[in-house]
């Protein structure tokens, strides 16, 4: 066995296994060279004697399951399924494409993680970096479902494919509890997620489909497997508590090993001891370990506990993909056995020699041969209350197949099933019991019904999700009974399931249960219910903006109050319902309040007309005959360009008595609003300390040759983060370009304030001076180096670890902050624009070096570079970090953020490469980059240098 890459049992307690020989590049045509085989232990005695190869030729073979007469392969881009119906381990034929328009531009992130689910479909997970638009064969392009990152799921019967739920990074690992409530591995970002039907999480990088979700769901768990260990700082603002990690001096490998993982088992068996029942297991690739964690009840959903790791491999070739519960209850993990732990797409660095199979069990083997292929369906039925959840997990995807063909004794099952879901039973047996009336379409409308009373909140839950699943089929009945539940069910666990089943009904139908959930204050700090209730209110807002307004400014949650006024202030019908909301305040107090939100609600948005209810919201304002009142209605007035109202914030602005705050928002307000004299107004202000960050924010909008001239003459006395901004801004256009490389040349600004990102940006201007200034300050521009190998040798040669053992590596984090920490965090230091580098693999020298001299190797799509040319002559270059259909923002070294309307944009070019620059290391003396691959290397944070700047 080879690269195993995915691995199942079937009902007869045989392995197969998906050999990822093809990996990392698929090979041109339909036939690669991944195979799937079978492993089978005839005698029971624990040893696998027979090796069969069930298929052969398969080209990227990522994911496999088994049932319904066959097998399900993931092979994108397609997703297959080879037949074999009598169960010969013979294919009876070709594979059958059942959808195709998988991608694979990353070839790690793949569909992956195939589950059955306890509802009859198939799930599997998908990765951010890898953009695919799934459909059956023929399907046009704007009828097909796209995905880059989220756990998407298939109907074996039904022949339907949705994606259940979006975000996350590279999820590979998959599985459901006993209560059904599905969980995911992810890596790179926080590395665990409870997944619900219809939910956003949080995503390694670029924008969710819907860029108005304004907020997603972070991970369940309470701790990193990198940096200091802990996560709740990070859970409240996106960071990690460095105090503590100074304290404890922890280290990636004490804290679980790194930040990616593979494989996921939940573990419902009872080879192991109790108390391990209901932990997660998953593989931890740089830490060349399974971890173990444990799951606790928080609202309506859980949070994971850190528990000890598991199993750790002395082995540093040991590289965990699956992980599977076995027919006997043991743990089986495959090893894909490789000294190189990160993808990479060169096909000859992978030893493709061997691979290896793990069994984890407790105590010793206790030999039982399953085989339920054969079982009654009476027999079935019992094996739903087996403790292995492997064995009722089994028997139920046999009924259901029985069911789908006709083959199953219906009211035999039936009443046995009916059995299992008495209240005196336990709640496993009897989800499990339901879960299989209902795949297999036992259920009657009556009992399906008064489920939605039970006791339990699981089996109530599932009810919801069943009624959710008919979509426009759910009766007012039904409906009447969600919004009752809604408004007084005790448990969160219900109300999540209401929460998700929203988005699944009409959105004319939406409204009252919307209503109702949103009324219940206790889950006002939930993690998952106001989110769940946005996400099905939200496509409701744009068409009815009144109702939307009035029912999230009633609600309990804050969150949906902002984030519904954010959504209406996106068109002009939305802005009129949201000034009408303004105007229609009965105190002053209220009108204030509404004002205020009115106004974060809009933003940063320029050039907006006045709505039609302009004069309403006016009088309304005049009505409550209040000083405070006055001033919130002249500062929306001016917001919205009113210039009979600019000049009362231009005497804000220059009144010296003034408190520093009010200037600084009179300024604002004139910049935001259009006012013709803002510019040389914020250019003036400058110089002055308080006002200057203010004031640079204000230029874009205005900035000439003649603002150009004062912002170059004050950058010198700016602080470093503001003049990285004040050089954007100079850069953005040709002739202030020009300008900025003058000042350069007569060293008025330094050289080093110039990113090689920038640069880029510079020469796209298309200017011959422009190309020959630069030329002459820094030289041509240079590609990819001609020679990597030989560039990777001679670093090895320098940066030997005797050297990297003497640096100071404070100094490193210093030469960090002024190279990699432009665009990337570590520990505290840094900007969030590419990806976090704490949790990578760091210590690794050849990993660095790859990734630092050959940047533009393998580059995500979310971290290419944008080159903008507005329709006035301005340039940016960076990330597009957020965009809609009016705009975007687009991210630059060094922290920078600018917004360009979309219907200012002449021109966009996303370029095939990196904003990291080639050629770091030979732009900065040999000790730097000594130190600078020492500090990378450091298992915790220094000290900051004290030494000259």
């Amino acid at each position: 066995m080879v690269q195993p890459i995915a691995m199942c049992f079937d009902a007869r307690g045989r392995l197969r296994v998906a050999e990822g020989r093809t990996y990392p590049v698929r090979k041109p045509g339909e036939k690669g060279a991944d195979r799937i085989l079978i492993f089978e232990d005839k005698d029971g005695d624990g040893e696998f004697e027979t090796k069969k190869v069930f298929a052969e030729n398969m080209n990227l073979v990522s994911g496999i399951e088994v049932g319904f007469g066959g097998v399900w392969i993931g092979a994108a881009p397609y997703l297959l399924f080879i037949p074999d119906r009598d169960g010969d381990d013979v294919a009876d034929g070709d594979p059958e494409i059942l959808l195709d328009g998988w991608g694979y531009q990353d070839t790690h992130e793949t569909l992956n993680s195939f589950t059955w689910g306890p509802d009859g479909w198939l799930y599997g997970c998908h990765g951010v970096f890898t953009h695919s638009r799934v459909g059956k064969p023929g399907t046009p392009d704007d009828q097909r479902e796209p995905i880059n990152a989220g756990i998407w799921r298939y109907h074996p019967t039904k022949h339907e494919f949705e994606v259940f739920a979006w975000g996350t990074s590279n999820p590979w690992g998959l599985d459901f509890d006993g209560n059904g409530d599905w969980f995911t591995t992810a890596c790179v970002i926080p590395h665990y997620y409870q997944v619900i039907q219809g939910a956003r999480y949080f995503r390694q990088a670029g924008q969710h489909f819907n860029s108005y979700i304004y907020d997603d769901i972070k991970t369940i768990a309470d701790h990193l497997h990198y940096g200091d260990g802990t996560f709740e700082s990070m859970r409240a603002d996106g960071k990690v508590d460095r105090a503590l990690q100074r304290e404890k001096a922890a280290d990636t490998s004490a804290l679980g090993g790194g930040h990616a993982h593979c494989g996921l088992v939940i573990y419902q068996a009872d080879n192991f001891p109790e108390a391990y029942r209901g932990d997660s297991f998953f593989h931890n690739l740089h830490g060349h370990r399974i971890v173990r964690e444990k799951h606790e009840k928080e609202g309506s959903g859980t949070v994971i506990r850190h528990a000890p790791d598991f199993a750790l491999a002395q082995d540093h070739s040991f590289i965990g993909v699956a992980l599977v519960q076995g027919p006997d209850g043991a743990l089986y993990a495959s090893d894909w056995h490789d000294p190189q732990t990160c993808h990479h797409r060169d096909p000859d660095i992978w030893d493709r020699s061997n691979g290896r199979l793990f069994r984890i069990r407790y105590g010793e083997f206790d030999a039982n041969r399953v085989d339920l292929v054969g079982a009654s369906d009476v027999e079935l039925v019992k094996r739903l209350t087996h403790s292995n959840s492997f064995i009722a997990r089994q028997a139920q995807l046999i009924l259901q197949e029985r069911a789908h063909n006709g083959k199953l004794s219906k009211g035999s099952v039936a009443r046995e099933l009916k059995k299992l879901m008495r209240k005196d039973e336990s709640r496993t047996h009897r989800l499990r019991a339901f879960w299989a009336m209902q795949v297999c379409d036992l259920m009657g409308a009556s009992e399906l019904y008064s489920m939605l009373d039970d006791d339990d909140p699981y089996v109530s839950g599932w009810a919801v999700h069943f009624y959710g699943e008919r979509k426009e089929n759910v009766s007012e009945k039904t409906l009447k009974k969600f919004v009752a539940l809604a408004e007084g069910e005790r448990s969160p666990v219900v109300r999540r399931y209401l929460a998700s089943a929203l988005q699944n009904l009409p959105e004319s139908r939406r409204w009252e249960l919307a209503e109702a959930l949103s009324s219940r204050r206790v889950d006002v700090n939930d993690q998952n219910l106001p989110l769940l209730v946005w996400y099905g209110l939200e496509p409701m807002v744009t068409g009815s903006p009144d109702r939307a307004i009035e029912i999230a400014g009633n609600s309990a949650w804050p969150k949906l109050d902002n984030f519904t006024q954010r959504r209406a202030a996106e068109t002009i019908e939305g802005r009129a319902a949201l000034l009408a909301y303004v105007g229609g305040a009965k105190t002053p107090q209220e009108f204030l309040n509404r004002g205020q939100r009115f106004l974060a609600a809009i933003g940063s948005k320029v050039d907006l007309e006045r709505p039609n209810t302009w004069d309403a919201f006016i009088r309304g304002g005049e009505s409550l005959n209040h000083e405070k009142v006055d001033t919130m209605v002249l500062r929306i007035r001016a917001r919205l360009g009113d210039d009979t109202a600019f000049a009362y914030w231009r005497s804000v602005l220059n009144d010296s008595s003034r408190l520093p705050r009010l200037r600084m928002e009179a300024l604002e307000i004139l910049q935001l609003g259009g006012d013709p004299q803002a510019g040389n107004v914020a250019a003036s202000l400058l110089d002055e300390p308080a006002f200057r960050e203010t004031a640079l924010a204000a230029l874009p909008r205005y900035l000439d040759t003649d603002i150009a001239a004062k912002l170059i003459k004050a950058l010198p006395s700016f602080p470093l983060k503001l003049r990285n901004e004040g050089i954007n801004q100079l850069g953005s256009r040709p002739d202030t370009t020009l300008l900025l490389l003058e000042s350069i040349e007569s060293k008025q600004v330094e050289s080093a304030l110039v990113s090689p990102v920038l640069m880029r940006q510079m020469r796209a201007h298309g200017d011959a001076q422009i190309v020959r200034k630069m030329n002459a300050l820094w030289g041509e521009p240079r590609d990819l180096p001609p020679d990597l190998p030989r560039q990777v040798r001679r670093w090895k040669f320098a940066l030997t670890p005797e050297r990297l053992e003497r640096v100071d590596l404070s100094y490193g984090r210093h030469v960090y902050a002024n190279t990699c920490g432009t665009c990337h965090k570590l520990f505290d230091s840094g900007v969030a624009l590419g990806p976090d580098l704490t949790g990578s693999n760091r210590v690794n020298l050849d990993y660095i070096l790859e990734n630092v001299l050959a940047p533009n190797s393998v580059v995500g799509k979310d971290y290419q570079l944008n080159v903008i040319t507005t329709k006035d002559g301005r340039v940016f270059s960076g990330m597009v970090t957020n965009e809609d259909g009016s705009r975007l923002e687009i991210s630059m070294a060094g922290g920078t953020k600018t917004v360009v309307r979309t219907a200012d944009i002449d021109e966009r070019k996303i370029l095939s490469q990196s904003m990291m620059p080639t050629g770091l290391f030979d732009a900065i003396p040999e000790d730097d980059v000594a130190a600078l691959v020492a500090y990378l290397a450091s298992p915790t944070q220094v000290d900051e240098w004290k030494g000259e700047k």
